[in-house]
């Protein structure tokens, strides 16, 4: 559930954004393509950083959650 969230969001966030940058906040600039293009790069990496940041912790909980016991050589440490 969480890849399909984020390949929407991959998909609708950067595209939003570049149509929202360019026909209201940048409309009167000179180079209004180029800075709506800069802002939907740079969410494109807010996407991708909170989907690793998710998946970060998600690994964490899980290594909480299945604590196996401690067996062998670390047994010993």
């Amino acid at each position: 559930m969480k890849l399909a969230f984020f390949t929407v969001l991959m998909f609708l966030v950067p595209i939003s954004t570049y149509y929202f940058l360019h026909n209201t906040l940048l409309k009167d600039w000179e180079n209004r393509t180029m800075w709506s293009g800069f802002g939907a790069i740079g969410m494109v990496n807010i996407v991708i950083f909170v989907y690793i940041a998710e998946a970060f912790r998600e690994d964490a909980a899980d290594a909480k959650e299945n604590k196996a016991p401690i067996v062998g050589k670390f047994k010993k440490q």
